[in-house]
Order: structure tokens, then sequence, then C-alpha cells
């Protein structure tokens, strides 16, 4: 794959479709895509911590961190900071849920934004 192909993957991040129906045609691809070109490593590594991201999202709704980085979504945290104010260790905070925006730098992101409505919380503690 070029780097022209990646920067042409990227580019869509900066455009993404406000229909429903497009949006869900191009997660629907990007899925294809990611399983296509898994590697052996690479599958192995997503089915053997596949349990990851909900013991991560229940972790980060316990800390309220997606809840408060939601309600600040115009700015940018160290993860010291976030640390302080969660209470928890600096390196729990650094995973793929939130955005991280710089070297140590994390903010909101469209999944702090999700894990942050209650509905989904609710989902997720039960």
């Amino acid at each position: 794959m070029s780097s022209s192909t990646v920067e042409k993957l990227q580019s869509l991040l900066k455009e993404l479709p406000s229909d429903e129906n497009e949006r869900r045609d191009i997660y629907e691809a990007a899925v294809k895509l990611m399983y296509q070109v898994e590697t052996p490593q690479d599958t192995q590594q997503r089915l053997y911590h596949g349990h990851l991201p909900l013991a991560t999202a229940q972790t980060g709704m316990d800390l309220n961190l997606f809840k408060f980085l939601d309600e600040n979504k115009d700015s940018a945290f160290s993860q010291k900071e976030l640390a302080d104010i969660t209470g928890a260790e600096p390196a729990l905070l650094s995973h793929g849920m939130i955005k991280q925006v710089d070297q140590d730098t994390y903010g909101a992101s469209n999944i702090t934004h999700n894990l942050a409505l209650p509905g989904t919380a609710a989902g997720i503690k039960h």
C-alpha cells in the first residue's frame, strides 16, 4: 500500500459525511479493509484481547473520564492533568477511546462522546 493510499484514507477523516447511510457504508468498508490487511498476528491479538475494550470503557466511565472530556470537548489535557482530575494512574489514561491530540495530550473524540451518553453507559454497566 503506497503512502498516497494511506493519505487518501486519512483524508476521509477530515470530511466525514453527515448522512447516516453513507457513514454506515464507510464504516462497513473500513471494517472489511481492516480484516483484509490483518496479518495472522493482528488476528491473534484482536481475538486474544477482544475483552479489553469493554473493560477499558467501564473503567473510563467509573472515572467519569468520558463525561469530563465530553463536557470539555474544546480543550485538551495532559496525561498528568487527567490523572489528577480522575485519580487514575497516568498510564491508564492513554488508550484509544480518547483522542491523542499531541504527545502526552488528550481530548474528546466521537468515541468519548458516545461513551458519555447515558444509554451507552447503562448498556455497558449491565
